[in-house]
């Protein structure tokens, strides 16, 4: 190969790699400064409602400069229980448990509604689920007292089965597990002699 045909090779493969370099400069130096942009101009998170239990709720605008899918497409919710100061201390929050919110606030800050809850739907709620274990209590306290009378009538045993089907459990001190019959064998030629079962074969 000619000399001077290796020298523009050489030039060619020297400007490549030197545009290749600069352009993923360029593009790691517009990332950081998207990233510092979007931090400087982003709108600080609103508070948009408080509980009873003196939890405060914010929601911020997306990060449109994120690379992150979600952060870029879904409004950040945060959450400030009792006693945290900043926002550093709220987005741990959603990875514990969060004994002390409603499930209408939960919903909300996982993204599972779009509005915030009222405190007049989260009363509602709460009354609704109160009326609803009354209920549920009154029905078991009349199911015992149905359930203890047909005992005295004798209609069922201690147990939940019917008499009819619990006879023999008054004989017997053990329930058995699988039904035995006196006419049935429990295993294939049980109850015949040698010369029996040499006949059959």
């Amino acid at each position: 190969m000619p000399l001077t045909v290796q020298h523009e090779l050489t030039a060619i493969l020297a400007s490549k790699t030197f545009m290749t370099t600069t352009q993923l400069r360029g593009s790691i130096l517009r990332q950081i400064y998207l990233t510092l942009r979007s931090s400087w101009f982003r709108k600080r998170p609103q508070l948009v409602g408080t509980d009873d239990y003196g939890n405060r709720f914010f929601e911020a605008l997306p990060n449109k400069g994120s690379e992150h899918p979600i952060r870029s497409k879904y409004p950040q919710r945060y959450v400030l229980m009792p006693g945290q100061k900043s926002l550093d201390d709220a987005w741990m929050t959603l990875r514990s448990e969060l004994p002390t919110i409603s499930t209408e606030w939960e919903s909300w800050l996982r993204h599972r509604r779009a509005d915030p809850p009222t405190k007049e739907e989260i009363a509602s709620n709460a009354s609704e689920a109160q009326r609803r274990m009354s209920q549920a209590a009154k029905l078991e306290v009349k199911y015992q007292a149905e359930r203890e009378e047909m005992i005295r009538q004798g209609l069922i045993h201690g147990s939940s089965e019917p008499a009819s089907l619990n006879r023999s459990s008054s004989t017997q001190t053990s329930k058995r597990t699988f039904p035995v019959y006196p006419d049935m064998e429990v295993a294939p030629g049980e109850g015949k002699t040698p010369t029996d079962k040499s006949s059959h074969s």
